[in-house]
């Protein structure tokens, strides 16, 4: 019937990928805050640097370099400005890289705040799920063969509760009963009825102490290999105001050696019996 993924196993990845998003902001904001030291620190060097040039400057105006040893002052002063000047082109480009790495980890920052987000909203809806009461439904399997009726019904259980779990993030509740009468009227019943001879007669002494409304379903047991299905539909086949009265009529295919095998009929049958339970969701 295909691979499902239980509520804790999906809730525990979430945790999880929650957990990873936020080493990886903290290490983030660690990395942006050196970067924004690293840039004071460069603009620190550049108001200095400039400072010097401009002092720099000031003292070759007011030198005369009509002495040797003012011209000598004036080469290594313009000797010094160039260094200077070089030494604040390299900080400069520094700083612009630096600028620019900041912006590109605030952004980088920014995105996974909004994953991280997510992720709490999902895991917010997924707690809030869990804490929906289980959808109960009554499974009821009379006159059938005690074996198969053991084997359909422990398969049917866990098929239908994954299924309900991973498509509607719902929990489901299901109690075998052996009197129909008990069960209350406003809850879904499932009637297991195994086809061993003529349909009809097959359902209606499945029905026998059902009370028929629109909250049963009965499901129709096939005990055949995939090629011997009947090509028609249970429900199209049984007439009756009894009948009628019913939610749906479902067909199963079930082999003890297989269970419920992969086919078009059982996937018909669990989305009729996923839809009919999650009627009764409240």
């Amino acid at each position: 019937m295909g691979s499902f993924f239980s509520k804790q196993d999906v809730d525990q990845e979430l945790k999880k990928q929650l957990s990873d998003l936020k080493t990886l902001i903290s290490e983030i904001d660690t990395g942006q805050q050196v970067l924004h030291k690293q840039v004071e620190s460069q603009n620190i060097k550049i108001t200095k640097l400039k400072e010097g040039k401009e002092s720099v400057e000031k003292l070759l105006e007011g030198a005369r370099p009509s002495h040797e040893g003012n011209r000598h002052l004036e080469h290594e002063l313009k000797t010094k400005i160039r260094g200077l000047e070089e030494r604040n082109t390299k900080l400069l480009n520094e700083n612009g890289k630096l600028q620019k790495e900041n912006g590109e980890l605030k952004n980088e920052t920014s995105k996974l705040r909004n994953k991280n987000q997510e992720l709490r909203d999902e895991i917010t809806n997924l707690e809030l799920a869990s804490r929906k009461k289980p959808v109960q439904v009554y499974m009821y399997a009379p006159s059938m063969n005690e074996r198969i009726s053991t084997a359909v019904r422990s398969e049917l259980k866990e098929i239908l509760t994954q299924h309900l779990g991973a498509i509607k993030d719902r929990k489901l509740d299901i109690m075998s009963t052996h009197d129909a009468k008990m069960v209350p009227v406003h809850k879904p019943l499932i009637v297991l009825c195994i086809n061993a001879s003529r349909l009809g007669t097959d359902v209606e002494q499945a029905l026998q102490n059902v009370t028929c409304s629109r909250s049963v379903v009965v499901a129709v047991i096939h005990h055949k290999e995939i090629h011997a299905l009947p090509p028609q539909a249970s429900e199209k086949l049984l007439y009756g105001d009894k009948f009628r009265d019913l939610r749906a009529i479902v067909d199963i295919a079930f082999l003890t050696t297989r269970g419920m095998y992969a086919c078009d009929m059982n996937n018909r049958a669990l989305e009729r019996l996923t839809d009919f339970i999650c009627d009764f969701d409240t």
